[in-house]
């Protein structure tokens, strides 16, 4: 793909090199210091809109709510919508902004990531960025809670999978907005860190791979112990 070629995300395939960069072997999995760098961008920015959010006394509360919904009324994904670039790119790291014409692989997971925790925080009585609480770990609370009798047949296992069969990005986005809207209506949450990472991968062909295989054992195997909530943080950076 050209530096300058135009990108139509309602085709872009996942598992397929999005950068401008030739894919080769080396480069079929994402790196994994972007992959962690996009994980640690997404998850501390998160925390600091969720305490804004959650805290009316605090001196960003306004703005944040103003934030987050700009933000849901733009596309995941979707960089050159002005609505989200203070979010998205405000303190982001020199090795995650893209190059050329398009968006990159992080750009567009991070932008994506930090859609989806907007709609999913609206009206929230609590934190629903939750650190170490995978996808599918959330996918699984999610279908117990709606057929604990047969979760793994149920109608939301039906959603998880054809979200996890999806071919192109903007199908994917779009069947995982649908169960994270079902999440908000439970109040289950879920670490957007590692969700963003996931995002990220699944753009590269042997990352899609491995995230794919780790949803599916996550949403079968749920941990026994609960994750934390997502601590307070201090730094006025990430509150923006």
């Amino acid at each position: 793909m050209s530096e300058t070629a135009s990108v139509d995300p309602s085709t872009t395939r996942l598992g397929v090199e999005c950068s401008p960069t030739r894919t080769t072997p080396d480069s079929a999995a994402a790196p994994p210091g972007v992959a962690r760098g996009v994980e640690h961008y997404v998850g501390a920015r998160v925390a600091g809109l969720q305490n804004a959010l959650l805290d009316r006394s605090h001196r960003r509360h306004s703005a944040t709510v103003a934030t987050l919904a700009r933000l849901r009324r733009t596309q995941p994904g979707d960089v050159s919508d002005s609505a989200g670039w203070d979010v998205v790119f405000n303190g982001m790291s020199p090795e995650l902004v893209g190059r050329g014409d398009n968006p990159s692989p992080a750009e567009r997971a991070i932008h994506a990531a930090l859609l989806l925790y907007a709609g999913h925080a609206q009206s929230a009585d609590g934190p629903r960025h939750i650190r170490g609480r995978r996808l599918g770990h959330a996918i699984g609370d999610l279908a117990r809670a709606d057929s604990p009798e047969a979760y793994a047949e149920g109608a939301v296992a039906r959603r998880f999978r054809a979200f996890a069969s999806a071919t192109t990005w903007v199908s994917a986005v779009r069947h995982l907005r649908g169960l994270i809207s079902l999440m908000r209506s439970h109040g289950i949450g879920l670490d957007y860190g590692a969700l963003a990472a996931d995002l990220y991968r699944i753009q590269h062909p042997e990352g899609l791979r491995r995230v794919r295989l780790q949803w599916a054992r996550d949403f079968h195997h749920i941990p026994a112990r609960p994750a934390t909530d997502s601590p307070p943080i201090d730094s006025t950076e990430q509150e923006n």
